[in-house]
């Protein structure tokens, strides 16, 4: 994973930092417009959506500037997938797969937490 790390690292992580440095302030003026929306009775969930995608964007530019370990960056991604997902689901974009679906992220879920959770106890973090 280091490799990978190294094509966001230009001038000394200025990509992950500048990153890190505003997606704060863009979730929280599209939260603002959001909350702003609703308050004169206009549901719209573009808004809500991106800056739920924002979120996973910092953790994810947060894992890569701390390079955190594998495991981390699998539970992450998984994060990541869980999220996509339940933005799809809203607007009903899985039909009559939604419980296979289900039935596979649940499973992967599973095994990484009891991963992690045995990575924990045999030397006391995650590397």
């Amino acid at each position: 994973m280091k490799r990978c790390s190294r094509i966001w690292e230009t001038s000394g992580n200025t990509f992950v930092v500048k990153g890190i440095n505003y997606v704060p302030l863009l979730s929280t003026i599209l939260l603002t417009i959001h909350v702003g929306l609703l308050l004169v009775g206009i549901r719209e969930i573009v808004t809500e959506v991106a800056s739920i995608l924002l979120l996973v964007l910092l953790t994810i530019l947060l894992s890569v500037r701390f390079n955190f370990c594998i495991l981390h960056k699998l539970l992450i991604l998984y994060m990541t997938i869980m999220t996509i997902c339940v933005c799809i689901q809203r607007f009903n974009g899985f039909g009559v797969t939604l419980t296979s679906f289900r039935v596979l992220v649940f499973a992967l879920g599973v095994v990484l937490s009891g991963l992690a959770i045995y990575k924990i106890n045999e030397d006391g973090c995650y590397k």
